[in-house]
């Protein structure tokens, strides 16, 4: 989720950069480059919720008797992850319509150079890094996630010593 959490960031700091660009001005290829590993890439969170699901279903969640651990077991995983994962979808399907705008958009010349410079200054582009640079919400959602995971582990551990 850390790793998530920094893509998030980093598509921010691309996102405010191509938004920033001025009228009819390119970007600066050095600053593409700077941050070409946001452009390309594409951070989702997945949840691996077997085990919950299987806990739950068996009912062994009410035998939890630290009622705070039980409630921010079930806030997690029936509140926070999926909030989380809605966020992270919609992100995920503006950044789809951004990759399908670059690959119609984007043309190779004879000599193996592209307009890639040109696209990423287009105002559809910009219109578009002024959503995906919005990344604030997303990230809040990550860092309640991995508090709520960090604060279930501690209780667990508490609650729990081996």
């Amino acid at each position: 989720m850390q790793e998530d959490l920094k893509a998030y960031q980093r598509y921010n700091a691309l996102f405010t950069y191509l938004a920033g660009v001025k009228g009819t001005d390119k970007p600066l290829l050095d600053s593409v480059h700077k941050y070409e590993r946001g452009l390309w890439s594409m951070a989702e969170f997945i949840v691996n919720n077997g085990r919950y699901e299987g806990f739950k279903s068996s009912g062994k969640v009410i035998q939890i008797s630290n009622l705070g651990l039980q409630n921010d077991i079930l806030d997690l995983y029936q509140e926070n992850i999926p909030v989380l994962i809605a966020s992270t979808s919609v992100y995920r399907e503006n950044k789809l319509l951004l990759f399908r705008y670059l690959n119609e958009n984007t043309r190779r010349h004879a000599d193996g150079s592209t307009n890639l410079l040109d696209v990423l200054g287009s105002d559809v582009v910009k219109n578009m890094s002024v959503l995906l640079s919005s990344t604030e919400e997303i990230t809040g959602r990550y860092n309640e996630v991995i508090d709520k995971s960090k604060k279930i582990m501690d209780e667990i551990g508490k609650e729990y010593p081996e």
